[in-house]
């Protein structure tokens, strides 16, 4: 799994990929944010432990607040800039172009 490449925890992988819905949720309509969310298996439970682990505590509002989110459970700075390129790159394989393009939308512009 890409969380081996990154040298995550299996928390803070699920705690990332919970942040990066969080901010995706933010930024799609409702019919978007349920196309994506049904290509991740799991995806509420994700974004549940998120706010669990406390890496997402309020409204995310851009890139810079799900660097920080990462950094809660203690990912690097390092590792959270390779963190959403490994998210779409899976995401893309699991969930298929369409739920990557979806993401990518989400997170453009900051």
């Amino acid at each position: 799994m890409w969380r081996n490449e990154l040298d995550v925890t299996e928390d803070q992988a699920k705690g990332g990929i919970g942040s990066v819905l969080t901010l995706a949720q933010e930024r799609l309509d409702v019919g978007e944010f349920e196309r994506l969310a049904a290509a991740i298996p799991g995806a509420e439970s994700y974004m549940s432990l998120a706010k669990t682990l406390g890496a997402v505590s309020g409204p995310l509002e851009n890139m810079s607040g799900v660097t920080s989110a990462l950094g809660k459970p203690g990912i690097s700075p390092q590792t959270a800039a390779k963190f959403v390129p490994a998210m779409s790159d899976a995401l893309a394989t699991i969930g298929g172009p369409g739920a990557s393009q979806l993401l990518s939308a989400a997170l453009a512009g900051g």
